[in-house]
């Protein structure tokens, strides 16, 4: 028992296995929102219709050629932690005291777009790429700075233990 842990055990350190790292450039994108149609027969509702934007599969089939180069032989079916920093760009309009708040880091990007949507993108679009299925993502780290190169850094780690699904 560790007294620093509030009396847990201890743990041994998780030995690491190569990350891979690999920077995707271009303003970052987010998945837009699916598009629901009621489906009718003979004039009575049936069912409904939920489709995704063609665009939005063009962007992640781009972002996922990129990262097929960095890919792994085979997509990893263990447990993924995943690190993203967004790097948005900087509004040429904005004044100069801003834009450089913006390059210190003093200026957050708290506007749109969300962090959980161009998570949601880049998961995505890695699936069948890096990682079986998004569901072996358990670890993530996500964050939105300003910067004049535009675009996502990417990490992945595999992290030690078994997958519950049985993978």
């Amino acid at each position: 028992m560790d007294p620093a842990l509030g009396g847990f055990a201890s743990q041994s350190p998780i030995p690491q296995t190569p990350a891979i790292k690999f920077f995707v450039a271009g303003r970052p994108r987010t998945k837009n929102k699916r598009k629901a149609f009621v489906v009718r027969k003979k004039g009575k509702v049936v069912g409904a219709r939920v489709v995704q934007p063609e665009e939005d599969k063009e962007k992640q089939r781009a972002f996922a050629a990129v990262a097929q180069d960095y890919a792994p032989p085979t997509p990893w079916t263990c447990p993924v932690r995943l690190d993203l920093l967004f790097v948005m760009p900087i509004a040429r309009s904005w004044p100069k005291k801003k834009r450089d708040a913006a390059v210190a880091g003093t200026l957050q990007h708290t506007s749109t777009p969300d962090t959980s949507r161009l998570t949601t993108f880049v998961e995505d679009a890695l699936t069948g790429v890096m990682y079986l299925d998004d569901s072996l993502v358990v670890e993530l780290h996500a964050s939105k700075v300003f910067g004049h190169k535009p675009g996502v850094h990417v990490t992945l780690t595999q992290v030690e233990g078994e997958s519950s699904s049985g993978r």
